[in-house]
């Protein structure tokens, strides 16, 4: 049996008793008996600021994080069905950061962040559904060697490959090449080596202005969203499946996809040089081969990608929200024609491998007005062939491996960056950084 405190307010959504429950901070909360059998096995619940412990709890669907704010020691769960409640967790423990004080803040309902405190320095460990991002912030004031050390630790299997964290031949997560950023917004390139489990940064901090930020990303642990939106069954959801599609359904009805990506950690003012979307094509029907489609601005940045194959279930192709259920303001989803990236050409040439599309335009327009929130709805040009199935299949983020990825590279001030949204996740400015979410 697993125990949880609480120590504030919270939902907990038990996966394992497939019910949502509130709970008041303080109360002892038994989520999980591991002897709840196959569907029960291995369950994360998703509540704010649960404890276990001297563990601090954040997660959802079975990936998350673990705290232990008295230590600074962090653990990352990456992996869907090995999260901290399951008897075979696989995650990745960052410590050693030595605090003399330290403290959880609960930023909003989804997002915690670790602050580890030292005399002239403050380690920062933001956490939530847009993935993992650790800062250290060095005060005015600050002296001494520009280099920092911390213990990095792969458990239950995970393996290094390059950048890349591997779970047997899966990609999850990937460590980008940290840079420092100060207060003026110059940025540098810092030097990374990791040897027997400890990671070293080293930089040359000479003529920036404090406080200096060194940024060694890790991410992204979670994507944002993505959805299919089929005409034939327009009141189904197919939020959570491990595709997304589009082209005709049969005569008269088609198949659209929507999906969002959080950029909003490329500073406002960038100028976008490329934004390549790389999208995994599975499957390609003969007769769509050479058939093009296009990337529109969706209207709407709050639609639900929690359907589940269930009639109802939101998004969908009339509605976008399951409270309600809200609808489309047009089915088929919400765009504006004249924001738009493309035509891209689809072949069958390229079943099995990703195909890049540039949506430079898209991506300007979510820096400039939207926030950062990259939210777009795709189609074929022509719509309604011969009133024959014909299907256009990519991986969507719930894939185990090839999800989207987006890749933007952009100036500021003229000064180069490159920000990379692998599996559609969270980020940070630099000269190579990871962005996080859809």
């Amino acid at each position: 049996m697993t125990l949880l405190e609480l120590h504030r307010d919270a939902e907990i959504y038990d996966m394992g008793k497939g019910k949502r429950k509130l709970v008041t901070g303080g109360d002892i909360y038994n989520p999980l008996p591991f002897d709840g059998g196959p569907r029960a096995r291995g369950t994360f619940v998703f509540a704010d600021g649960i404890k276990q412990g001297n563990w601090t709890w954040l997660g959802k669907g079975e990936q998350g994080y673990a705290v232990k704010p008295n230590t600074g020691t962090v653990r990352v769960f990456p992996v869907k069905g090995h999260g901290p409640l399951d008897p075979l967790p696989k995650y990745i423990q960052i410590s050693g950061m030595a605090p003399q004080t330290s403290e959880v803040n609960q930023i909003d309902d989804r997002n915690l962040e670790l602050f580890i405190n030292q005399a002239f320095t403050r380690w920062s460990l933001k956490m939530g559904p847009q993935g993992f991002k650790p800062e250290i912030v060095l005060k005015p004031g600050w002296t001494g060697t520009p280099e920092w050390q911390f213990r990095f630790e792969l458990n239950g299997g995970l393996t290094l490959d390059g950048a890349w964290i591997m779970d047997g031949g899966i990609r999850v997560l990937k460590m980008h090449n940290p840079f420092v950023i100060d207060s003026e917004g110059t940025t540098r390139a810092v030097n990374e080596t990791l040897v027997d489990g400890v990671v070293t940064l080293t930089a040359d901090l000479s003529g920036l202005t404090y406080p200096i930020t060194v940024d060694p990303t890790l991410g992204p642990l979670t994507p944002s969203k993505d959805a299919s939106l089929l005409e034939g069954l327009p009141t189904f959801g197919f939020g959570q499946a491990n595709t997304i599609q589009m082209g005709p359904q049969d005569a008269g009805r088609n198949k659209r996809f929507v999906i969002q990506f959080d950029i909003s950690a490329i500073p406002v003012g960038a100028t976008v040089t490329t934004a390549t979307l790389a999208l995994y094509l599975v499957n390609l029907q003969a007769g769509l081969n050479n058939a093009t489609f296009s990337i529109f601005r969706c209207t709407r940045t709050n639609w639900d990608d929690n359907g589940s194959f269930t009639n109802n279930a939101e998004c969908n192709w009339n509605d976008y929200l399951e409270s309600g259920p809200t609808a489309w303001t047009t089915p088929g989803g919400d765009f504006d024609g004249g924001t738009s990236d493309g035509p891209f050409t689809l072949l069958t040439a390229d079943i099995g491998s990703y195909i890049n599309n540039d949506i430079s335009t898209l991506s300007q327009d979510a820096i400039d007005n939207r926030v950062g929130l990259l939210s777009a709805l795709s189609k074929l040009d022509v719509e309604d062939l011969d009133g024959t199935d014909r299907f256009v299949i990519f991986n969507s983020l719930e894939n185990a491996a090839n999800k989207p990825e987006l890749t933007v590279v952009y100036e500021v001030g003229g000064a180069f960056n490159r920000s990379r949204i692998v599996n559609m996740g969270a980020v940070g400015p630099q000269n190579r950084s990871t962005i996080a979410n859809a």
